[in-house]
């Protein structure tokens, strides 16, 4: 996470790739890479590699692990829809997601969305809600996503 605070993506994947090669590392440890890798190939705006850096993830997860897991893998999986340009799919989800979720990351990513499509009152209204449930902290540290907005159309990522 240091590496991509410091803006060098390139060197936190390759941290990421060499912690996937870990020899009897947890599935789940896999799946956390993976994830984290996901987030940054969208950031590069490279949806091709998401998918498959998520399909990882989801191949990996073995339990025991956190409950919050699952859904952030699917907050993951919105993302990579958007910036695949399946943008109905992504609302879907990221809708989904706001109703199990405690916490500004789903509203937050629908309102930008929204306003992508063009639905600019739509997209105020989510970003209000957005902005009064940040004040909830609902943030895994452990998960790039939770420390890093990605924007799934321009690529990059911006501290959260």
């Amino acid at each position: 996470l240091v590496a991509a605070q410091q803006k060098n993506l390139e060197a936190a994947d390759e941290y990421w790739a060499d912690g996937m090669q870990v020899p009897m590392a947890s599935g789940t440890a896999t799946a956390i890479l993976a994830a984290n890798r996901a987030v940054l190939a969208v950031a590069r705006k490279d949806p091709k590699a998401a998918r498959e850096f998520y399909n990882i993830a989801m191949a990996s997860k073995t339990p025991p692990y956190l409950d919050y897991f699952d859904l952030h893998l699917e907050m993951i999986n919105a993302i990579i829809l958007w910036s695949e340009g399946k943008h109905q799919e992504a609302e879907k989800n990221f809708l989904y997601r706001e109703s199990v979720l405690v916490g500004d990351t789903a509203p937050n990513y629908r309102a930008r969305l929204l306003q992508h499509m063009n639905r600019n009152e739509e997209a105020q209204a989510v970003a209000k809600r957005a902005a009064y449930l940040k004040t909830i902290h609902n943030q895994h540290p452990d998960l790039v996503g939770s420390v890093f907005w990605v924007d799934p159309v321009n690529g990059g990522l911006t501290p959260r």
